[in-house]
């Protein structure tokens, strides 16, 4: 009934009718979108970001196994209470007016954190050579950076579910490839460390080492001068 009654009415009728319902859905359809919209881009994040965080703690859960076990073989109660109450140590940026001494201040702020970081490692790792224990060093730093990355992940899907903000979803969804990243080579440089694998300037020795024909005694040695 409803077709025989627009197609009697002309060519022209039939579009001002249809004209006229696009126009009443468009009405219609706009203000659900404006108040589902950002719901749906808030849940979207909120899946991403959970799936993000099964990710990211892996990552910390793996780091941390991976530097507990060539640490320590038996970690008593008071070693782990500490390692865990360093995990969360943060950084004071320092504060003052005058430019100058900002970096003298900066400087104090990171040896007294090198500092501290160097007395829990000396303190309770089994093994006594220098080298391995700069290597658990720096290989602690990587148990902080994926366990950080992961609070602040964390923290930020906590913030997105109680203020609802949509340019905080936009930024953080834009954020987490990043931060995934960042967490995976966190884990590779601790088991690199661990590894005492070569890093950085130390590959160039290695490379010019095992170009070199020659007896294993004078490979070292040039090894050792570059």
């Amino acid at each position: 009934m409803v077709f025989d009654a627009l197609f009697a009415i002309g060519g022209d009728g039939i579009l001002q009718q249809i004209f006229m319902i696009v126009q009443i859905l468009s009405f219609l359809i706009l203000p659900a979108l404006l108040v589902f919209f950002p719901r749906i881009m808030i849940w979207q994040a909120d899946r991403k970001l959970e799936s993000a965080l099964v990710d990211l703690e892996t990552y910390r859960n793996d780091t941390e196994v991976l530097f507990l076990d060539k640490f320590a073989s038996n970690i008593e109660n008071d070693t782990r209470k500490k390692f865990e109450s360093l995990r969360d140590f943060k950084f004071s940026a320092p504060t003052g007016i005058d430019p100058a001494g900002m970096v003298g201040k900066l400087e104090n702020v990171l040896d007294s954190s090198e500092d501290k970081f160097n007395r829990f490692v000396e303190g309770n790792a089994e093994t006594e050579d220098e080298e391995e224990l700069a290597d658990l060093n720096m290989a602690f730093k990587g148990v902080m950076g994926t366990h950080q990355i992961f609070k602040v992940m964390r923290h930020f899907r906590q913030l997105i579910k109680k203020t609802k903000m949509i340019y905080l979803v936009q930024m953080v969804t834009m954020m987490i490839p990043i931060y995934k990243e960042i967490a995976e080579a966190q884990k590779e440089a601790t088991r690199a460390f661990l590894d005492q694998a070569p890093i950085g300037d130390t590959i160039g020795p290695l490379v010019a080492a095992k170009l070199i024909e020659s007896d294993e005694g004078e490979i070292e040695e040039v090894a050792e001068n570059i």
